[in-house]
């Protein structure tokens, strides 16, 4: 689904907020109609390193029902998709570097898909002229108070450094649940400092309740 970001912006009749403090201060005449994506866009980032001029944008699919009922209880199973894009002006067009998706599929409950606002940031952590792009999520199909799945992503030139755990939720009383997580494999062959950026914010954005 190719849209532009001018549809997105007359449709909420305000700009589209940027996240990150280290975010472009990104008119609408600098989005190129070019880029295609999925949903509506939530975050979007332009930055310039070695590889010229990068683009990266989150979209969400908002939730819609991907089966009707079937049974006697009329409940319907819904679906919802979050995704990532980083576009690297090439000549004079866009290269999709990557994508990521995600989603919660056919879930009778309730559905979470959070992107977290102002964990979106860029870096040159090992300092090589190649910018990163990192994020974070929330995403869950639930019915409880429960913590949700949390997903760090880390994308350097095409590269996804992942981390994958549960929110942190609070009950008070020193009485938590959560918060565990697991690197990606492919950390054990990145520099340190992705490792130790990556664990800060995954701390730092892990609290679902206080």
């Amino acid at each position: 689904m190719k849209k532009t970001i001018f549809t997105v912006l007359f449709i909420t009749f305000s700009t589209v907020l940027i996240y990150s403090q280290e975010m472009a201060d990104i008119k609408i005449m600098d989005w190129p109609e070019e880029l295609e994506y999925e949903g509506r866009v939530v975050a979007i980032d332009k930055w310039e390193d070695n590889n010229g001029v990068n683009y990266f944008i989150v979209s969400k699919v908002a939730e819609y029902v991907s089966k009707k009922a079937t049974d006697e209880y009329e409940v319907d199973e819904v679906s919802s998709y979050l995704y990532g894009y980083h576009y690297i002006e090439d000549g004079d067009g866009y290269r999709l570097s990557r994508k990521v998706t995600d989603y919660i599929k056919d879930c009778v409950y309730d559905v979470v898909i959070y992107f977290e606002p102002y964990s979106m940031e860029i870096t040159d952590l090992d300092n090589d002229g190649i910018n990163e792009v990192s994020y974070i999520y929330k995403l869950a199909c639930i019915s409880d108070v429960s913590p949700y799945d949390m997903k760090l992503m880390l994308l350097e030139d095409g590269d996804k450094y992942p981390v994958r755990g549960k929110s942190l939720i609070s009950y008070g009383d020193d009485y938590t649940e959560g918060g565990n997580k697991t690197f990606g494999e492919e950390f054990s062959n990145a520099p340190k400092a992705f490792k130790d950026f990556a664990e800060e914010q995954w701390n730092k954005f892990q609290l679902t309740i206080e």
